[in-house]
């Protein structure tokens, strides 16, 4: 039988890597991975799902890259996928056919969906209810070769944009097309380190091919993505000079026309439309060109001409967003209102979530007088949009000729925030803006003083950045913001000055700098995302500067210290110093929210999210029971588009009593939501949460909460103890029925979720943050602070009560005795602690937190809260040299008392259960220890060599038995090889040993 192989090249692609060799594990006879040196995990996330994995550098292009898995592979054919792909189910039964079948084909064409949440070019609707679209938009086709035959000799072409056609053909071989189908999300990531990867893979394909046309098309596309739109010009010019490409003359029009040459783009977009006649080109269609031609036309006020333009796109693409909400708005503008309104309704109809129909139909109605009709439009579009700068002007029309000079005002003033104040001056109503506040010139900060910087002051980050001030009253604190966020009204930055800080706005690194010479702070704090504000750290002088990371992303190097907000958000930075990495929640107030709740209406679940397509599901109604027979109902608090499309689903199922969505809630009214809730929901696309406060929120509010098990959301919820979690629908629309059915089981589970909220409380937020500020300065700073801090913040600091497990296991082992392997079985299991790394005193971590004053102590008790599952169950992994140095340091802990070794140990770990992991065959566990120091798998290894090894496991597990004996504790052993045979059947036994109760699985 023919074979098949799955080839997958790699990195920093832990999230998406399973479901990718998933899809089409079904088809394939192996899966080779390569990995180019990720730092989240790749690695062991890809041998956990059954491939065979290798590490190579990176070689520089993508083809070269796609090669690596390519030659290691053993099969006939080779199915080649991006680890943000996945193959559609219906394909895979196509994928066994078309090879076995073969008539002659070397390669064989695919469709490859490249999903977006906006408006691209070639655009075809994406279908809202299949959940492989992930509730993108739209998706760009593209056909590239993906299924071939292996030869040796020939591989993929192309630095930036691998290619296996051009070798196939180049030897000869015949290509056909298929009826795959691929799903590539790519596009959909937040990962925008990505743009200046393929920058610079762009610009060595052009320095390498400099008559290459296509290779400067690939560097002026990564210049545009980089919104670099000279470079990309000058790189298309380039492109044109060396072939007539159609997608040069287009790409040079949509270039002119965004650096505002509109006449000089009509030229170009002519000459596109005519050299791309048959509509082949496949970087686009007529249609994108029709559009852009349509926008130049206006520009020029040529309405006629951009008429006949839009219509003509919106014949050859009748779901064209853009050409019929710029055709509407032009024919209201030339008194056409009924025929304009018809076109909006039709688009509304057709993209409920989408602010610019619903801002042009604003506009329209503001033309005609309909003040009312106008103003629902345009706060319509921007509940969808806070950030439509557009339509907060047109707001603030409406309110000022409705004779509401207060709201107008406030329009204005928002609209000012968003950068339209040329619009408000040129309408005359400037007058109604407030003045600008006077602000003294930035003086040198006192010593100790800390700033903080961050691109937007709103959403959750900005909300954890307020915390970190108010976790620091008694320092001096400037914070520097790319955006103030005014017209969001979450009220951010009253909240900071009320703290005592002073809030600037900065629009560049160049400002950010400038700043820090000025103020001299003593550190820095950078909520950091990927953004244009400031990427790194930009050091002035010697101010220490401290991390915080905000997304599922590495880190860059250079920073004296990093917060890492949970252990999923870690996976991404292993290659930062783990010295200098400390592990900070986000923190949530207990008092905050009340818990009683009345018995006297329907079981409410709730939902805390930002209703964006990145963020919330399309298919809600798919995860939900029938919540009207179950006497139950569900509130939806948040703001964004998808609220409009789910309104639709609910309106045509009648479902509007028992699904109701609340709008966006200020701060001070989350408490009560949540304290009228009994169960609390979180459903989410492709976005990975790495501290979410949402969840946070409601375990503080003691609510069970049914999740579905993504990001770091497994270290919050865990099945059977404080809610369910669960990938599929119907198991979460069956854990939602549990749920509502049994009263009993929605208190057990609530309590247990307040339980978990305590580890998260702002008390325990606000003391990790000061002692992180304090480890990360120098001595004279740190005693500095200490004076300088009220005495109250000390106390209030010294009361946070350390964490102590209610159960404690230690993972006792050998080398490559399967140690390892059964700490990320327990782990996975959720209840069963985490053992992040080896327990051991000596390492570098142990030796700072001596240094700075926490002692063995303050080092055993951030252990044991990380390793800590959320159901209170510890778990440390341990070597025989890592328990002698911990018997040494609990004897030295307790020098002065009387207790046993036992007593002691039960001291530092409450009910301590000593697990013993052994491997039957000693031998084969020398070997393994023998290889890990050898450069290849494949080298031979020495019989005495491995003999040598094997003398060194017994003498140490000899060691094991003197320490067992002098702790008077009997472990539990465990063998290896029954964990390879029987994963689930081993694990439960030993988690029935431990007496750790297996929670039923989700309905």
């Amino acid at each position: 039988m023919t074979r098949i192989s799955l080839c997958i090249v790699a990195r920093d692609e832990a999230r998406f890597l399973p479901g990718c060799i998933a899809s089409a594990r079904a088809v394939v006879d192996e899966v080779i991975v390569v990995d180019t040196g990720s730092t989240d995990g790749t690695c062991a996330v890809a041998r956990e799902a059954g491939a065979r994995v290798f590490v190579a550098e990176w070689p520089g292009d993508l083809g070269a890259a796609h090669d690596l898995p390519v030659a290691r592979a053993s099969g006939d054919w080779i199915l080649s996928l991006d680890a943000d792909e996945v193959l559609e189910p219906a394909s895979q039964a196509h994928v066994r056919r078309l090879v076995d079948a073969n008539r002659g084909a070397d390669g064989f064409r695919v469709s490859i969906r490249n999903y977006e949440y906006g408006i691209v070019e070639k655009m075809r609707p994406a279908d809202p209810a299949d959940p492989l679209t992930h509730g993108a938009a739209a998706y760009r086709p593209t056909t590239p070769v993906r299924l071939f035959r292996r030869r040796p000799g020939v591989g993929f072409a192309g630095r930036l944009h691998q290619s296996m056609a051009v070798a196939i053909e180049r030897h000869g071989g015949r290509i056909a097309d298929s009826p795959i189908v691929i799903h590539h999300y790519g596009h959909l990531r937040t990962d925008r380190a990505k743009t200046s990867f393929y920058r610079a893979l762009a610009r060595r394909q052009a320095a390498a091919e400099p008559t290459n046309p296509a290779a400067w098309l690939g560097l002026g596309a990564a210049f545009v993505d980089h919104e670099d739109l000279p470079a990309a010009l000058d790189a298309f010019r380039r492109s044109r000079r060396l072939g007539r490409r159609p997608a040069a003359a287009y790409l040079i029009g949509a270039t002119l026309l965004a650096l505002g040459q509109p006449d000089a783009s009509v030229r170009w977009l002519r000459q596109a439309l005519r050299e791309n006649d048959r509509d082949q080109s496949p970087y686009f269609d007529r249609a994108d060109a029709l559009e852009l031609l349509g926008e130049a036309h206006e520009t020029l006020e040529r309405p006629r001409l951009a008429e006949r333009a839009y219509r003509r796109a919106l014949a050859l693409r009748p779901e064209s967003r853009a050409a019929a909400n710029n055709l509407a708005g032009l024919l209201g503008e030339r008194g056409r209102y009924r025929e304009a309104e018809a076109l909006l309704a039709a688009l509304i109809r057709r993209h409920p979530g989408a602010d610019g129909p619903r801002a042009t139909l604003g506009a329209l109605r503001l033309r005609r007088r309909d003040l009312d009709g106008a103003r629902r439009s345009l706060e319509t579009a921007l509940e969808i949009n806070a950030e439509n700068a557009s339509a907060r002007v047109n707001l603030g029309l409406a309110h000022a000729r409705a004779g509401h000079p207060r709201r107008a005002a406030r329009a204005f003033a928002a609209a000012w925030d968003l950068r339209a104040g040329d619009v408000v001056h040129r309408l005359g109503f400037a007058p109604l803006l407030p003045p600008p506040p006077r602000r003294p010139a930035l003086r040198p900060m006192a010593p100790g003083g800390v700033v903080s910087v961050i691109a937007r002051l709103y959403g959750g980050s900005a909300r954890v950045l307020v915390d970190y001030v108010q976790a620091l009253p008694g320092r001096p604190h400037l914070v520097l913001c790319g955006d103030a966020g005014a017209f969001t009204r979450q009220g951010l930055r009253a909240e900071l000055e009320a703290s005592g800080a002073e809030v600037r706005t900065v629009a560049s690194a160049a400002d950010v700098r400038r700043a820090l010479g000025v103020a001299r702070p003593g550190f820095v704090i950078h909520h950091w995302w990927e953004n244009d504000l400031l990427p790194a750290a930009v050091r002035v002088a010697d101010e220490r500067w401290i991390a915080v990371g905000h997304a599922s992303l590495p880190m860059p190097r250079g920073y004296d210290a990093y917060a890492v907000l949970s252990d999923h958000h870690a996976r991404f930075q292993a290659h930062l110093p783990a010295e200098r990495q400390r592990r900070i929640p986000n923190g949530v107030s207990l008092a905050r929210i009340p818990r009683p709740r009345s018995a006297d209406r329907p079981v409410t679940i709730v939902m805390l999210s930002r209703l964006e397509p990145s963020k919330f599901t399309r298919r809600l109604l798919a995860f939900l029971p029938p919540l009207r027979d179950l006497g139950a109902r569900l509130l939806i608090a948040g703001r964004g588009g998808r609220r409009f499309e789910i309104e639709q689903d609910l309106h045509r199922r009648r479902l509007g009593d028992s699904v109701r969505f609340v709008g966006a809630l200020p701060s001070q009214r989350v408490p009560a939501f949540l304290a009228a809730a009994d169960i609390g929901l979180h459903l989410t696309e492709m976005h990975e949460e790495i501290c979410s406060m949402s969840i946070l929120e409601m375990l503080a509010a003691g609510l069970p909460i049914v999740a579905e098990p993504k990001g770091c959301l497994p270290e919050l919820v865990v099945t059977g103890r404080n809610g369910f979690l669960a990938e599929r629908e119907d198991e979460i629309a069956g854990a939602l029925t549990r749920l509502i059915q049994q009263p009993a089981l929605r208190r057990r589970l609530g309590a247990a979720s307040r339980e978990a909220a305590r580890r998260y409380s702002l008390d325990r937020f606000r003391a990790s943050v000061a002692a992180l500020i304090s480890a990360t300065g120098d001595r004279a700073q740190a005693r500095a602070a200490a004076v300088a801090r009220p005495t109250r913040v000390r106390r209030a600091e010294r009361s946070v009560e350390a964490w102590k497990p209610d159960a404690s296991i230690l993972v006792c082992a050998t080398p490559r005795s399967g140690g390892g392997a059964w700490c990320r079985a327990l782990w996975r299991t959720g209840i069963a602690g985490r053992p992040r790394d080896f327990l051991d005193p000596r390492t570098v971590r142990a030796q700072l937190a001596f240094l700075n004053g926490a002692g063995f102590g303050g080092y055993l008790a951030q252990a044991l809260e990380e390793g800590s599952s959320p159901n209170g169950v510890f778990s440390g992994r341990l070597l025989v040299s890592h328990a002698i140095a911990l018997h040494r340091r609990l004897d030295a802990a307790a020098a002065r008392r009387s207790a046993g070794a036992h007593d002691r140990l039960q001291r530092w770990f409450p009910g301590v259960r000593l697990v013993w992991v052994r491997r039957r065959n000693t031998l084969d566990q020398a070997a393994a220890w023998l290889r890990t120091e050898c450069d290849s798998e494949d080298e031979r290894l020495d019989r005495s060599a491995v003999n040598r090894r094997r003398r060194a496991i017994e003498a140490q597990e000899a060691r094991w038995q003197r320490l067992f004996a002098s702790w008077k504790a009997a472990p539990l052993v465990v063998w290896y090889e029954d964990l390879v045979r029987e994963p689930g059947p081993a694990l439960r036994a030993l988690l029935t040993r431990l007496g750790i109760a297996v929670p039923r699985p989700t309905p």
